[in-house]
């Protein structure tokens, strides 16, 4: 399976020079991709030139607003996505505008727009046109009201991953927009898609412009000069930093986050375990804004990491309404999981019926013998049963702390890793030796999907950030996006996720988990349009076996190799080091059907 690179890797503490940075960052990024000296000078043409020795006057800007929008989510804003994403299936458009509002009296030589790809290459084009609509926004654009696009004015073909690419752009075109706004958009006939950094990465798009006679001076460099060690147990990191203009002011980014203004130092409190991004970019006097900000990268540890095989329960929909039998079957699906010794238990949602709060959660589940997995458990929520509204959050969130009243059980593995306030809506992750096993609730997209866009970007930040330090991605939530029909639920009840379906194509995730179908199945892995992918596509499998009524399929998903709904069980999943995996399904009752394989 193969390993995308990561667009995002720097040096700790970055100074990047003006005249030098597109060099290092494009070094940088092909040495991380296993390319080659030779590749890197065959690539040098794609650098902007480096600033003229003369009165012109070169001017690097950022993005004021950048966006993409998708067909399959006509009425969904994608505006603070790390990504910006150009493809024809789905269709996705990208949209970008930059002020030049600075520079109405200038003399325009030539512009150049330079975008970075990220860890996906593509082998079809992705086109670039003017935009004449300037009114739209950020946070407001989506596919029912983006804007027309206008002539085509350059073109990217046959795009490497993680590679900085430079596109000349017509004089005339650029130069009446000089003293206002400059709109682009991005489109493609290709089904090839490619993913691009936005202005919310570390490599954002940048529009450079040589202007004849005065065009309001050169950006000033940042530096990072004082940042946490790379690895630390404290949750609380401070920045100092300064610019080669004096009369600079600052702006701070942390991870996915907005730019915010700031000053030296700065402190953040109350950080997440795992890895984390700081980024800082000066502004000057004359307006001009560093386009090359300075990055730190550093990781919060507690829970230690490890080099041999792990061993991964996973199963979802536990146990029926006033049920407390430890012979019940979703007590002998606890005991059969608490007998096999496994490291960890991925709890796939659904944990208690009807309703799981505090009172029905201390006296039947934990009482089933699930009480005694709780240290282990990775947990995840589905709608519903596990909350049923946004403001629906105490119960889950109490048990899986470990402080509803009564309880006697510990907190969870999910608690012990990511501290307090891991509601039902919270993504998480958590470290299993190499492997970093994600948790998102599928129920965001129902009762709150402005946080489930967010959701999104950080699971696009995190899953990058795991495969930069070397680990091996597995998710899960409740609802799973690809599925065949049951008796009680549609094929279709989980489309919504493909937001985070992209996300895992976009970096290689080999495996993802569900429950919600009360059955067993298993997929061939599949990239997000659904094509056979063994090499580095996504495997999913439903488990929703642990002890609930089971359901009856009434057709075969596509990519589909085996489903049963006649078997209670859990999967034990073996989770080596190296990346490869090896799945058997535990049958505790029933008709006793098992699956077992290896990838």
């Amino acid at each position: 399976m193969s390993t995308p690179s990561i667009a995002t890797a720097t040096p700790r503490l970055a100074r990047r020079n003006r005249r030098r940075w597109w060099s290092l960052l494009v070094a940088t990024l092909l040495t991380s991709a296993g390319l080659s000296a030779g590749t890197l000078e065959a690539r040098a043409a794609a650098e902007p030139a480096p600033m003229p020795a003369s009165t012109d006057t070169v001017v690097d800007l950022l993005p004021t607003a950048d966006a993409y929008v998708s067909s399959r989510y006509p009425t969904e804003n994608f505006g603070q996505s790390t990504s910006l994403i150009v493809d024809n299936s789905p269709q996705r458009h990208s949209f970008l505008r930059f002020d030049l509002s600075a520079y109405p009296a200038a003399s325009l030589l030539s512009a150049t727009l330079t975008l970075t790809t990220e860890s996906n290459t593509s082998g079809g084009r992705q086109d670039l046109h003017l935009v004449a609509d300037d009114a739209w926004t950020e946070s407001g654009l989506t596919w029912d009201n983006q804007p027309a696009v206008g002539a085509t004015v350059g073109s990217l073909t046959s795009t490497a991953r993680a590679t900085a690419y430079a596109i000349p752009l017509p004089v005339d075109a650029v130069a009446g927009k000089l003293g206002g706004d400059l709109s682009l958009g991005l489109d493609s006939p290709s089904t090839d898609g490619l993913w691009i950094d936005s202005r919310e990465s570390a490599a954002p798009p940048v529009l450079r412009l040589d202007l004849a006679g005065g065009g309001g001076g050169t950006a000033p460099d940042t530096l990072i000069t004082s940042a946490p060690q790379s690895q630390t147990t404290s949750t609380t990191a401070t920045f100092a930093f300064s610019a080669s203009d004096p009369t600079s002011t600052f702006e701070c980014q942390l991870d996915a986050g907005a730019f915010g203004a700031c000053t030296s130092p700065t402190t953040y409190h109350g950080l997440g375990l795992g890895n984390h991004t700081f980024a800082v970019r000066a502004t000057d006097s004359a307006g001009n804004v560093d386009p090359t900000p300075a990055v730190a990268t550093w990781t919060v540890v507690s829970v230690p990491t490890g080099s041999t095989d792990i061993t991964l329960a996973a199963v979802g929909d536990i146990n029926d309404s006033g049920n407390s039998s430890t012979t019940s079957r979703a007590g002998v699906t606890a005991t059969s999981i608490r007998n096999a010794g496994v490291d960890a238990v991925a709890l796939l949602g659904d944990w208690q019926y009807e309703h799981g709060d505090c009172a029905d959660l201390v006296s039947y589940f934990d009482q089933t013998g699930w009480g005694a997995l709780m240290p282990k458990i990775i947990a995840t929520a589905g709608p519903t049963h596990d909350w049923s509204s946004a403001t629906d959050t105490t119960g889950y969130q109490e048990h899986v702390e470990g402080t509803c009243p009564g309880q006697t059980s510990s907190k969870t593995l999910s608690a012990t890793a990511w501290g307090s306030n891991v509601g039902p809506g919270t993504p998480h992750w958590v470290d299993l030796g190499a492997w970093r096993v994600f948790s998102v609730s599928s129920g965001l997209w129902r009762y709150d999907t402005a946080a489930a866009q967010a959701t999104t970007t950080w699971l696009d930040t995190q899953i990058g950030a795991a495969v930069a330090a070397g680990d091996h991605p597995l998710v899960i939530w409740h609802e799973p996006y690809w599925t065949s029909a049951s008796n009680t639920h549609s094929s279709t009840e989980g489309d919504y996720s493909r937001p985070w379906i992209d996300v895992l194509d976009k970096w290689n995730v080999p495996l993802v988990l569900s429950g919600h179908q009360h059955g067993y199945a298993r997929f061939y892995p599949q990239d997000a349009n659904g094509t056979r992918d063994d090499a580095s596509g996504t495997q999913q499998l439903i488990v929703g076996t642990g002890g609930m009524g089971l359901y009856s399929w009434t057709d075969r998903a596509p990519n589909l190799v085996t489903q049963e709904a006649d078997t209670w069980g859990w999967l034990k999943l073996t989770l080596h080091p190296d990346g490869h995996y090896a799945w058997q399904f535990e049958q505790v009752a029933g008709a006793g059907f098992t699956d077992s394989g290896t990838r």
